[in-house]
């Protein structure tokens, strides 16, 4: 068995452990995957073999996050980034640098400000301070397509 080998296994004992609701659990079973993973491969080799390795970041972010290591879990949101290869896979990522943010400052507006950023990467333009008319015209434009039935 080699170290890319001992890596999955470690990814799925780790997604076990979250189900079972222990996250400290899963935060080392990552790392110790990260850690059969770089064992195998040099640091710049790493991301050769993408698929895993950007499975295993994006839990490692998720795992940080979720036991409130915000500062780690941005270092890892910066691993990301540098190695995503489309906008779908840097979504998550940019979520969390969000979610971390807010939850390192409580900055909520500078949240929204982030929030919108993304959603012009994607191409929707959001007002960041909305007119009443602007709101009105988007509540018709829904309750148009919702033709009374509940949201």
């Amino acid at each position: 068995m080699n170290g890319t080998d001992l890596a999955k296994l470690n990814l799925i004992a780790a997604k076990k452990s979250r189900m079972g609701g222990d996250l400290r659990k899963e935060y080392e079973l990552l790392l110790k995957a990260l850690e059969w993973l770089k064992s195998e491969e040099e640091h710049a080799l790493l991301w050769k073999n993408y698929d895993l390795t950007f499975e295993l970041y994006d839990a490692i972010m998720v795992s940080e996050y979720s036991i409130g290591s915000f500062k780690k879990a941005l270092a890892t949101i910066d691993e990301i980034m540098k190695h995503a290869k489309t906008l779908d896979e840097k979504i998550s990522a940019y979520m969390h640098q969000i979610l971390c943010k807010c939850a390192q400052t409580s900055d909520y507006c500078q949240s929204v400000e982030d929030g919108i950023k993304v959603l012009q990467l994607y191409g929707y333009e959001v007002d960041a301070a909305p007119t009443m008319t602007y709101m009105k015209k988007e509540e018709l434009k829904l309750k148009m397509v919702l033709r009374n039935r509940p949201l």
